[in-house]
């Protein structure tokens, strides 16, 4: 109705209080992205090509550098529920040199709690303190060492660890693989739900997210930590008990992080602005709904008003062009399209 002609409008969907959600479970697993037979199917490849062989080679040769250290040595690096996350924008204050931004950041294992600009300043020093809120510059301009050291230490575990690790526990069995992905995957949902800010340096009023992502940008590691749960179900670490007392970290990643960035995402999906940023949020809700049987995730993707169905007819022009002009972000929405 672009003219408005229409006197009385439909009414439009909301989202439905989170315990009103229907989570039915599923009884095989992986799920989402792969199925079993698709494990079956690689396993045999490996054992007929070669270069399925080397491939397998390389993924178990990544996991092993996770191995390496023990339980402690890792969780040392796990930030406080609540801690500050940073992009990194503010260069640094003795030079004006880049930091690097997030998994990017010019961090190390070695150096807990600092970034070393490109210059080699490593901060905080003692003329340059953070306390983990973040230093106060004469001209006014806050850096966030500390925060970039977090946002850097959980996406090092999400973009690298707890792939190399869960796809090395599918292709061999090896229990020490699942072992250490679930330490990780248990720790960052130990401290998921409190760390609702997103990165501090990002402009945005109220701060909102989940560890360094804000916003929508919550569904694009909410999807990679479905896949990982996924492919971890089945082994028995997910019975030991989690870092959050009382929970089992089977408990703990379902309810304290896939089911509370999946209602994050959901809750958000009902703007009625058909950006890419919401084709993110309702692959988040989505791909745990195919998780854990959420219908009403999925209907929502699928059917709902702001569907995916809704984003093709509005979104895309007759020559398969993204309407919001530019080519990086046509590629990019395409691309977001086609996980649906």
């Amino acid at each position: 109705d672009p003219d408005r002609t229409l006197k009385q409008r439909a009414a439009m969907d909301k989202p439905l209080p989170q315990d009103e959600l229907v989570i039915r479970g599923r009884a095989t697993h992986p799920a989402v992205n792969l199925t079993p037979d698709d494990i079956v199917a690689a396993k045999q490849r490996v054992a007929q090509e070669g270069w399925a062989k080397d491939h397998r080679d390389a993924i178990v040769a990544e996991a092993d550098t996770w191995l390496r250290e023990d339980d402690a040595y890792w969780l040392s690096f796990l930030p406080e529920p609540g801690a500050c996350y940073a992009y990194g924008f503010t260069a640094c204050p003795i030079c004006d040199g880049r930091t690097g931004s997030w998994h990017n950041a010019y961090c190390s294992w070695d150096k807990p709690g600092q970034v070393t600009c490109a210059n080699g300043h490593t901060l905080p020093d003692e003329d340059h303190p953070d306390t983990g809120t973040g230093y106060v510059a004469d001209d006014g301009r806050i850096h966030y060492f500390a925060g970039q050291f977090n946002a850097w230490a959980t996406e090092q575990w999400t973009q690298y660890a707890l792939p190399a690790l869960t796809q090395a526990y599918l292709l061999t069995g090896d229990e020490r693989y699942a072992e250490r992905a679930a330490l990780f995957l248990d720790g960052m949902a130990s401290i998921y739900k409190e760390s609702t800010s997103g990165s501090w340096d990002y402009p945005s009023n109220p701060p909102s997210g989940r560890f360094a992502r804000p916003w929508y940008q919550v569904a694009r590691t909410l999807v990679l930590y479905v896949d990982y749960y996924d492919r971890l179900y089945n082994s028995p670490v997910m019975e030991q008990p989690s870092l959050r007392p009382g929970f089992s970290r089977r408990d703990n990643i379902e309810q304290n992080m896939l089911l509370d960035g999946a209602y994050y995402c959901y809750d958000h999906a009902f703007s009625g602005t058909l950006h890419n940023g919401h084709a993110d949020y309702l692959r988040g809700a989505l791909a745990v709904g195919c998780l854990l049987d959420i219908p009403e995730y999925i209907r929502v993707a699928v059917e709902g008003p702001f569907s995916i169905r809704a984003m093709l007819a509005n979104n895309i022009d007759r020559d398969g062009r993204y309407y919001e002009s530019s080519l990086g972000y046509g590629i990019h929405a395409r691309e977001l399209y086609l996980t649906f």
